[in-house]
């Protein structure tokens, strides 16, 4: 048995999606983690991996979901279809670890028809940080969100007090 672990970010890009079929029928998976990176996930991409028992999913807003052609659905694209339900039975079914900000979004459909065994809190998931005025007030920043002790010397284009200003 094996398990999968989505990374953060591959050959110096972000991995922001899970390609249709990408998995599909793998039944040598047990478990499978999502980084909080992932946005989108192709139809069928986990479908039929019949002996996965946990899904970690790092991200407290349920990925998209994308029909087979890679357009946005609304409805089950079979993403995790009977995902930890062994062929020839209806027991089973894997059980997804999310973060604990994410349980209610989760908890709708298709979500709770492919986990019906269980939404759980990930503990060991990472919270979300919620930004406070306090930290912003009067505070200088690049754009690639570090924080300046003071106001930056150097031209160019910086953030003071969540606004862009341009420093010549």
């Amino acid at each position: 048995m094996s398990d999968v672990k989505v990374p953060f970010s591959a050959g110096g890009y972000v991995v922001t999606g899970i390609a249709a079929d990408a998995f599909n029928g793998l039944s040598s998976l047990q478990c499978i983690t999502l980084p909080m990176s992932i946005r989108t996930i192709g139809a069928g991409a986990f479908g039929s991996c019949e002996n996965v028992l946990s899904v970690y999913i790092d991200c407290d807003v349920p990925p998209m979901l994308l029909d087979q052609d890679g357009f946005l659905t609304d409805e089950n694209n079979y993403a995790f279809e009977s995902i930890g339900v062994p062929a020839g039975t209806d027991m089973g079914g894997a059980l997804l670890y999310v973060p604990y900000e994410g349980i209610d979004a989760y908890n709708v459909y298709p979500w709770n028809y492919w986990f019906s065994s269980g939404i759980i809190e990930d503990p060991d998931a990472i919270k979300t940080v919620k930004s406070s005025e306090s930290i912003i007030q009067n505070s200088w920043f690049d754009l690639s969100g570090r924080k300046f002790d003071k106001k930056p010397t150097k031209a160019g284009l910086y953030i003071f007090n969540g606004k862009k200003v341009v420093i010549k």
